[in-house]
């Protein structure tokens, strides 16, 4: 039977996905700014203390650098989408297997990146550079990146593990420590002491090895949900499958070490060393704009995970929405600090040729470049690789080609074809999801979400604060539910005295503890005659079912940093009358908050 849909007064709104993804964009975007700001200190001080031909080796060398990062976040982000998933699927045992198939993937591919690259080192640095000129140059930053090639690679899982476990502090102090290690050290190492490229290369080395032991020592904590253990995946299947949600940000580093080669290529020969020059100094500003083009993505990613594992179609939509309200009101300030800038940075970089109008095209690029990696993100996630990996060959690859062959040709702005690349893939995605929308009319046209469970009536989303009017509107919306799906009076009284008993010990706990006013993120479902119930909060640790273990141990999984234990507590009446009802219940803390899921019996 379908819930009247007029009848519906709460409905799920943005305040509490809001205030978990806002905590998560910092410590993301500073990750992305930590490791673009390597190159970019190296650059300015290479260039300013040592020359052009250092200069020249630190963004020849730059393909290697991409290249760590490419097997890093390919291990990490595979496994750690796989993990989200299944915590929303409430199957932590073998979320705790990704976490562990990651911390030893990224280990031994650490080791073999290590000790092949440094025996090919030769080879290495001439596909790197031709001009036997820049050559030591090149071999010095090489092989220091190749030594320190196992903090590089490992730094992703804490940096994946950590966000998707609620610590985003932990993340912001292990970059903050990451990028300002590396400015002292770049300063310390090139310009007072003299070590020139190789100093510059320790200086990144070091720093990353700071933020790589901070980043463990708190995933090893004992308030870390994952602990690692040598039990790893053994079917090929799970290992594919974390090579498959990899796969895309794989590709986008992978894509974007080639795309860098190509338009170096291009512009050399087309323009000679100033035209290479000028791009090299807009890109980098531009790594400044992957703080958001990648860093906002990355802050929804393991929300998303858990969301699309519970099929919970509403929150993913809420959660892209805010992904581009957000990303877009960055890019703005991005945009008028470039253009505020511009003579700053072209006296950075020593350039005579004046660099604004290069950095309005690039600045102006962020705005669809951002649309293009939340669509890729999401499709990723939710299982759409193709989908993914399409739109990022044609902004990185593709478009970009064919969008400098047009600079080249008819002489128009050099950085134009940044903006381009990224307008084409977007009226390209437009046109593909419009096939595939009349072609598949039960999925939406651009997200391609399947709502045939929400249509169904048998599901139902919604948010409430923690104020006691919201509670009972809460409860009785959800036994209405209930009883619309045909469960009977005596069961709906029960579950309704209950659940406003649940939220009303949460609430009393936490204002308790000082932590004012909550917000609840409630879904209710029916099917295949078992209903469930999950209720998400921040706030502290605390399961209100806590308690139930002394009568029954097996009943509740999970544990709490804090349970009341009084047995005639008034307020846990309602607790002991479901208690008869109910299959299962689970409590989990993820992304920084509180899970609760009660799935009741048949009859």
């Amino acid at each position: 039977m379908k819930l009247d849909e007029q009848d519906a007064i709460l409905t799920q709104n943005m305040d509490f996905l809001k205030h978990m993804f806002r905590k998560a964009v910092f410590p993301c975007m500073l990750t992305i700014l930590s490791a673009n700001i390597n190159v970019f200190v190296d650059g300015i001080l290479v260039a300013n203390c040592i020359g052009a031909d250092a200069l020249a080796a630190v963004n020849l060398s730059l393909p290697l650098y991409l290249a760590l990062c490419v097997i890093g976040s390919f291990i990490a982000s595979g496994t750690a989408i796989n993990a989200a998933r299944e915590i929303g699927g409430d199957n932590r045992e073998e979320s705790s297997r990704y976490y562990n198939d990651c911390v030893v993937g990224t280990f031994f591919a650490s080791v073999i990146i290590t000790v092949i690259g440094l025996m090919c080192r030769d080879i290495l640095v001439s596909f790197l550079c031709s001009d036997a000129s820049i050559r030591p140059y090149v071999r010095e930053y090489v092989v220091i990146m190749l030594i320190g090639a196992l903090p590089k690679i490992m730094i992703y899982v804490p940096l994946w593990y950590l966000r998707l476990d609620g610590k985003n502090v932990a993340v912001t102090v292990m970059m903050s420590v990451m990028s300002v290690g590396n400015i002292l050290l770049d300063v310390l190492f090139v310009s007072v002491w003299d070590m020139g490229v190789f100093g510059a290369g320790l200086a990144s080395v070091l720093a990353t090895t700071a933020a790589f032991v901070i980043g463990f020592i708190r995933l090893f904590a004992n308030d870390c949900s994952f602990v690692f253990s040598p039990v790893i995946h053994k079917n090929i299947e799970q290992w594919k499958l974390s090579a498959v949600a990899g796969t895309p940000s794989a590709l986008n580093n992978l894509f974007s070490t080639i795309r860098l080669l190509m338009i170096n290529s291009m512009l050399m020969h087309d323009g000679g060393g100033a035209a290479v020059a000028v791009f090299t100094a807009v890109n980098g500003i531009a790594g400044f704009g992957e703080c958001i083009t990648l860093g906002i993505p990355q802050a929804a990613s393991a929300m998303l995970g858990v969301y699309s594992g519970e099929r919970d179609n509403e929150s993913c939509t809420i959660l892209v929405k805010l992904e581009w309200i957000i990303g877009c009101i960055y890019s703005g300030i991005f945009f008028l600090l470039c253009m505020a800038g511009a003579d700053i940075i072209q006296g950075m970089y020593g350039l005579s040729v004046p660099l604004r109008f290069s950095l309005f095209w690039m600045a102006a690029a962020v705005f669809p470049g951002l649309l293009c990696s939340i669509l890729s993100g999401y499709y990723n996630i939710a299982k759409k690789n193709l989908w993914a990996n399409g739109i990022i060959f044609l902004r990185v690859i593709a478009m970009t080609y064919i969008g400098l062959l047009f600079v080249i040709r008819f002489r128009l702005p050099m950085c134009s074809f940044l903006l381009f690349a990224e307008l084409m893939t977007l009226v390209i995605w437009l046109f593909a999801t419009g096939l595939f929308h009349k072609r598949h009319p039960q999925d939406t046209r651009y997200l391609l979400m399947d709502l045939s469970l929400e249509k169904s009536g048998n599901v139902l989303n919604f948010s409430v604060s923690s104020a006691a009017e919201d509670i009972c509107s809460a409860s009785e919306r959800i036994t209405d539910f209930c009883a619309a799906n045909g469960m009977d009076k005596k069961r709906t009284m029960r579950i309704q005295l209950a659940l406003e008993e649940i939220m009303t010990l949460i609430t009393q706990v936490n204002k308790e503890m000082d932590k004012g006013l909550l917000q609840f993120d409630l879904r209710a479902y029916s099917l295949q005659g078992v209903a469930g119930i999950r209720i998400r909060y921040a706030g502290l640790a605390f399961n209100p079912f806590q308690r139930i273990k002394k009568e029954n141990p097996l009943l509740v999984q999970g544990n709490s940093d804090f349970a009341l234990q009084d047995e005639e507590d008034e307020l846990y009446m309602g607790i002991s009358m479901i208690q008869k009802m109910v299959e299962e219940i689970h409590y989990q803390r993820t992304f920084g908050v509180n899970t609760l899921q009660v799935i009741m019996r048949e009859g």
